[in-house]
């Protein structure tokens, strides 16, 4: 975790906006390069909330192969990290023909029942993920015709919009598939 926390300052601060997946190094806590590299996608946006009817968003993704997608999504240009405060992120992608998918991401639970879930955000954290589904779930969803959040962004090669939906913000972005 710190690492990706390390990583996406690196990022953040050391390059501009590339619509485009790059591979970064990655760095540790103490700013040192590890030798490793992860997939990495900027690009900016809008957002609404209670405060804004439509500003400027950022959103920061990295790939970490058979494990998640780590997003980090700034308000206001870059400037304020935004903060989950909500039980449930809804997450919706348009392709560029026009489908949709749509999903819920849902929060660590805090206390006695400390649950693993799919998709998990802690509350009030500044990052959500997307885990990749389980055999049963993809098995469940190609019975209903329909797909998995996860393997759309691993898979799809293509532009896509994304609206990210926590509370009262809603935050949209342009996006293009893994290269």
């Amino acid at each position: 975790m710190k690492q990706l926390i390390t990583l996406l300052t690196l990022i953040f601060t050391s390059s501009a906006l590339s619509q485009d997946w790059k591979q970064v190094p990655l760095a540790d806590e103490f700013g040192d390069l590890t030798g490793e590299t992860a997939t990495v996608f900027r690009n900016d946006g809008k957002f609404k909330n209670s405060a804004t009817s439509s500003d400027i968003a950022f959103i920061e993704v990295q790939f970490v192969t058979d494990k998640a997608f780590y997003f980090r999504i700034f308000e206001y240009e870059t400037r304020n990290p935004a903060n989950f405060l909500c039980d449930g992120i809804a997450v919706s992608i348009k392709l560029e023909d026009g489908r949709i998918f749509r999903d819920m991401l849902y929060k660590n639970y805090i206390g006695a029942y400390n649950i693993e879930i799919k998709n998990n955000f802690k509350y009030g954290g500044s990052q959500f993920l997307i885990t990749p589904p389980t055999a049963r779930q993809v098995r469940k969803l190609a019975r209903k015709g329909e797909a998995d959040i996860y393997t759309i962004l691993s898979t799809y090669k293509g532009k896509f919009k994304a609206s990210f939906t926590c509370g009262q913000s809603n935050y949209i972005f342009n996006m293009r598939g893994l290269n």
